[in-house]
């Protein structure tokens, strides 16, 4: 459909906006854009919050004296994205924006994508089992939410989805809880 909006495009399209993050690349839309001088704008390049409990992630904030946040907003800006993290809060705001001062190594940027995608698995897992638990046999999570039609859910006792998640059979819970994975959107 790309070729096709292009052909018939009065103004060619200078930005395409994607759901872009170490554990989400649509490489092959990326390098469409990149062929055709669109920018790539990164939405959630923190991964709905998921990305943020990430170990090796944070080891690499450390060493930068950075959030994770600021080490996932670099890694957009080092991969030609332009990322777009979303906050209310001023203070994350502004941590958003002073990512100009340190720059990710390639073995940095190699060690992010080697481990994000184990976390990944594992939470669209936990994920999975929140919600069909929720969805098949009306458990409640308190602030897990599913609305048909909608795809926003939420849940805010992460100690109790973990523990029941390990109940269930899942034996890798991240230091038991589901950490910061509790401020995730889906």
């Amino acid at each position: 459909h790309r070729e096709a909006w292009l052909k018939t495009a009065t103004i060619r399209p200078m930005v395409n906006q994607l759901f872009i993050n170490p554990s989400d690349l649509e490489q092959d839309v990326v390098d469409y854009n990149k062929a055709h001088d669109i920018l790539t704008e990164a939405y959630s390049p923190l991964g709905t919050g998921s990305l943020l409990a990430v170990p090796q992630i944070n080891d690499i904030a450390a060493k930068y004296d950075k959030s994770a946040a600021q080490v996932l907003v670099r890694w957009s800006l080092q991969h030609g994205f332009l990322p777009l993290p979303k906050s209310t809060h001023a203070e994350r705001i502004n941590q958003n924006a002073a990512v100009f001062d340190f720059e990710l190594t390639d073995e940095e940027i190699a060690e992010i994508l080697l481990h994000v995608n184990d976390l990944t698995k594992w939470a669209n897992e936990i994920f999975a089992y929140a919600t069909n638990a929720a969805v098949q046999q009306g458990k409640q999570w308190a602030g897990f939410k599913v609305v048909e039609g909608r795809s926003n859910r939420k849940y805010t006792d992460e100690e109790a989805v973990a523990e029941a998640a390990k109940k269930a059979g899942y034996e890798d819970i991240y230091k038991q809880s589901l950490l910061t994975i509790t401020n995730m959107e889906k």
